[in-house]
């Protein structure tokens, strides 16, 4: 079983295919074993109902551990096997980080969400961020607000956030639902915007990143921060001109709404100052 898991990683379908197959194979093993008892024991009722009894226990726990190490095998492989899936697929595709552009980083967006769909266990979705992260002159900050956010920090030349939601298509309550969290958050983006612009014109040029973003959570408070999954911050700093920060920002593919509140400020310095671009990021 573990390969089964494993090998595919951790592929939803084919742990399903595994599971239908096992259930076909114990349903023969109990008809042979029935015809057997029948055979050995025709004579003798009481053994017969005592070795039925006990066949039908072994197969049960059989199909019963099965089921549990599929099942925990794949709610365990988040976050760090979706993680892999996301770090393979751009390594394949932007082998030279210092040279991509934001198509590339689409690309390796739609790929890896075609795999994640196929990962674990079924009726989620995922939204990711990958941002190019080279160079001193960048750097971030993440705080999550529970288990259904992952940031990996400065992998390979680039940083990647990637959340997940569970929805069923199927179900039009979970759908009204998850349309009227992104509805919601278009409106807080307003009051997310108007608090950052406010605070970051009051810091100083080169503060600590975690000051800044000690400063914001306290201005925009606990109540609005917790009705996210996680939000970021990136800073990229150049003295001859501004920053080109290259990032790609993929939401979650349900609804045509914005599940990823993206917000700007610049800093443009002066002659002997740099200028420091930073993106502010807000995860449903």
């Amino acid at each position: 079983m573990e390969k089964v898991v494993t090998m595919k990683n951790f592929n939803y379908h084919a742990a399903q295919l595994f599971g239908y197959q096992l259930e076909y194979q114990l349903i023969l093993l109990t008809k042979v074993a029935s015809m057997c008892g029948s055979i050995l024991y025709k004579n003798d009722a009481k053994t017969m109902r005592i070795y039925k009894q006990e066949f039908t226990s072994h197969v049960a726990r059989i199909a019963t551990h099965a089921s549990q190490y599929l099942n925990n095998s794949l709610i365990f492989a988040w976050p760090y096997t979706y993680n892999g899936i996301l770090q393979e697929i751009m390594m394949r595709r932007l082998p030279n980080p210092e040279n991509v552009d934001e198509y590339d980083l689409k690309m390796v967006a739609i790929r890896t969400r075609e795999q994640l769909m196929l990962t674990g266990l079924p009726n989620n979705v995922y939204q990711i961020l990958i941002v190019r992260a080279e160079g001193n002159n960048y750097e971030s900050f993440f705080e999550g607000t529970g288990t259904n956010c992952f940031f990996d920090k400065q992998h390979k030349g680039f940083e990647t956030m990637m959340c997940r939601i569970t929805f069923n298509s199927s179900s039009w309550e979970e759908q009204f639902h998850v349309e009227h969290r992104m509805y919601n958050q278009t409106f807080v983006a307003e009051k997310l915007n108007t608090t950052i612009v406010s605070e970051m014109s009051k810091l100083n040029l080169g503060t600590k990143l975690q000051v800044i973003a000690d400063s914001l959570k306290t201005k925009i408070g606990k109540d609005i921060l917790n009705g996210f999954s996680g939000w970021a911050i990136t800073r990229e700093s150049n003295h001859t001109k501004c920053p080109d920060i290259k990032l790609w920002s993929s939401p979650y593919n349900v609804l045509a709404l914005e599940s990823i509140t993206a917000l700007s400020y610049t800093n443009k310095g002066s002659f002997t100052q740099d200028c420091e671009e930073f993106r502010f990021f807000f995860f449903m």
